[in-house]
């Protein structure tokens, strides 16, 4: 049991893990704000060349919250390709998605889907073989 010097409280919060801190017995205390606070989770994509030629790459770049987790849909003329990820700490994420020999002229549709603790953003994107 640790002596706390008259005319002072000790007050505990739990973090991430035990602190103490001397105030004054009459000041007003308030817990320290929450390390992650709730907001809703935000989704962004666009592509790197929306008229790519064959045989080529696309990257999917999504904009979200830092560290979640990414699943990008291309929904070609005849398959589906999926891929995921986890953004960056800064929030960003690069899919590659390989145009190979698809449809020229046939819009493919990109679907992404972000999740993190529970929540779920969508949001989409497209690009059109040449």
């Amino acid at each position: 049991m640790r002596r706390v010097p008259k005319g002072l409280v000790m007050v505990a919060f739990l973090v991430s893990s035990s602190a103490f801190v001397l105030a004054p017995a009459n000041a007003a205390v308030r817990a320290p704000s929450p390390l992650v606070t709730a907001r809703k989770l935000t989704c962004v994509a666009d592509v790197s060349n929306a008229m790519p030629k064959l045989n080529t790459t696309v990257y999917v770049l999504v904009h979200s919250q830092p560290r979640t987790h990414v699943v990008a849909h291309a929904y070609f003329k005849h398959h589906m390709v999926q891929k995921s990820s986890f953004t960056s700490k800064f929030g960003t994420s690069r899919i590659g998605v390989k145009v190979g020999q698809a449809a020229k002229g046939y819009k493919v549709n990109v679907t992404v889907n972000v999740a993190a603790r529970g929540a779920v953003a969508r949001c989409g994107t497209s690009f059109t073989p040449e």
